[in-house]
């Protein structure tokens, strides 16, 4: 069987890209606002305050890393909507914003791998993103409409028009050959739980063989903590184990070769108020590390984080394929940081 690759992901790298270096990836936190209230969200912040810096100050950040890191990635996941960027009046602002961010990263040479919920995955941006060579992925968690707006709780119309989105991308993504394996540069991320475990079989037939189906265990941080997703530890280890192996990528989507989580272990993370963060999925490491305003260049910041991965790699072994899934030993990270 031929293995499928998510352009831009590590395993993209590892097999195509020349490997992955110690900073291959910034994760940008450029949004702190959402038009859906998840109950899978790990920020467990319905009641969004507003991105703090402006577009501006996140294409500078892009830039220093690159000069600095030679970063080969822009990984946007968001604690936010991501397409709602920087700041802004209207939603057009925060659009406009987004588009900018995304064209001046292209003009760097600096991939991106692009998360968002889809409702304004329209055709222009659909468009606007195959053009700026964007690998794309989208969160669907469930073909039933119903059990779509339980789990979401976005707009009344958000699973409609996610679906009819999600068509119009599907036709303008080509799936490659490059070098003996099939690359996409489209995905579906299925977010399992004890509410949709069940509907893997349909999804993984939906994304067939021109969307790559990325399907991941979930962060018991946040919302998801009081959701009642998941009731039992017994429950979460089936649940994972069935996420390990139903995807494509044989994990999540940041998922080495070695099974260690590439955004960690090969980046770091800026959140929407400047702060330095271990993983973009997690603010709260902005209190251990501090802004980017202390620190004398990104360089010096990213060393600091990557110490503390180390350091804590080294302590807990078990964790690498994701920190944050592993909270038991996850409490403990705080006393790796230098």
């Amino acid at each position: 069987m031929i293995e499928k690759l998510l352009a831009f992901t590590p395993k993209y790298y590892e097999r195509l890209g020349g490997g992955l270096e110690d900073a291959t990836y910034l994760g940008l936190n450029e949004s702190d606002r959402c038009n859906y209230n998840c109950l899978k969200c790990v920020q467990g912040v319905p009641d969004r305050t507003g991105t703090e810096l402006s577009i501006d100050s996140f294409i500078e950040i892009v830039e220093s890393a690159r000069l600095q890191l030679g970063i080969k990635a822009l990984f946007v996941a968001g604690k936010g909507e991501t397409f709602l960027a920087g700041r802004g009046e209207t939603e057009e602002d925060l659009l406009d914003n987004y588009r900018r961010l995304i064209e001046c990263t292209n003009s760097m040479g600096v991939h991106v791998l692009q998360f968002t919920n889809g409702y304004y995955l329209d055709k222009n941006m659909v468009d606007f993103l195959k053009d700026k060579d964007v690998s794309l992925v989208v969160s669907v968690d469930t073909l039933d409409e119903g059990k779509y707006h339980a789990l979401k709780r976005g707009p009344s119309n958000s699973f409609e028009r996610v679906m009819a989105n999600l068509q119009y991308a599907r036709e303008q993504f080509s799936v490659d050959n490059v070098e003996g394996y099939s690359v996409y540069k489209l995905a579906v991320n299925m977010a399992l739980s004890g509410a949709n475990l069940h509907d893997v079989d349909e999804m993984k037939e939906y994304c067939g063989d021109d969307v790559m189906f990325i399907c991941n265990y979930p962060i018991k941080m946040g919302c998801f903590s009081s959701s009642g997703l998941c009731n039992s530890d017994e429950e979460y280890e089936r649940i994972k184990n069935i996420a390990l192996s139903v995807s494509d990528n044989g994990g999540m989507s940041g998922t080495t070769l070695e099974r260690k989580c590439g955004f960690i272990h090969n980046g770091f993370g800026v959140d929407s108020n400047g702060n330095i963060l271990l993983c973009a999925y997690d603010p709260s490491t902005g209190q251990l590390f501090g802004n980017v305003n202390d620190y004398r260049s990104l360089d010096d910041a990213f060393r600091r984080v990557r110490r503390a991965v180390v350091a804590h790699s080294a302590m807990f072994p078990d964790s690498r394929i994701c920190f944050l899934r592993d909270l038991d030993s996850y409490v403990e990270f705080p006393k790796s940081v230098p």
